[in-house]
Parts: structure tokens; C-alpha cells; sequence
């Protein structure tokens, strides 16, 4: 197992640098109306990926509910025509669907 992996936080609590973003994450999921998207934007490995990861996971996101696209090995069209069909349905094990699609 990477290191990466291993040591990943699994909550906000655990997250370190970033606090004043899990804070304002936190206000918004607390919120009845919540947003449909989310961006999270900045240099590599600043906790874009960890942050989704641990949104999904209050978002009740479950299984394969959460798919991470690297969107540098896929980035034709038939990658954007999967996404847009499967967005369509509704979730199979959780309340949403989350896809992370890195740079």
C-alpha cells in the first residue's frame, strides 16, 4: 500500500493545513439546500482529491457511487458520453453520486 494511501485523512478532523476550507465544507453540508457541484482547484497535492474523498463519504456516498476519473489517461469524447449516460440514473447504494475527476 502507497503511503499516500495509507495516511490519507479519513475525516476533516484529521485534515491539516486546510482547516478553514473543511470549516466552510462543513457549514454547507449542514445546510438543507446543498450545492450540486463542487470545485476544488490549486497546485498538486495540496488535498483537492482527499477533500472530495471525505465530502463523498458525508454525502453518504457509498461503493460505486464514487468513481475517480483521471482525466489525463481519459480524456476523449467516449470517456465524457459514459459520464453524461451514466449520470442519468440514480445510485445504487447511496443517496448521491459523486465523480471526481482529476486534472
Amino acid at each position: 500500500m502507497s503511503l499516500y494511501l495509507k495516511y490519507r485523512p479519513n475525516s476533516f478532523d484529521e485534515v491539516y493545513g486546510n482547516e478553514n476550507i473543511c470549516e466552510a465544507i462543513q457549514s454547507i453540508i449542514k445546510k438543507e439546500r446543498k450545492p450540486h457541484a463542487y470545485l476544488f482547484h490549486g497546485p498538486t497535492g495540496c488535498g483537492k482529491t482527499t477533500l472530495g474523498r471525505i465530502l463523498a463519504d458525508k454525502l453518504g456516498c457509498k461503493g460505486n457511487d464514487l468513481r475517480e476519473i483521471d482525466s489525463a489517461d481519459f480524456r476523449g469524447i467516449d470517456t465524457i458520453r459514459e459520464i453524461r449516460k451514466q449520470a442519468q440514473f440514480k445510485p445504487l447504494e447511496s443517496p448521491c453520486r459523486v465523480w471526481l475527476i482529476e486534472e
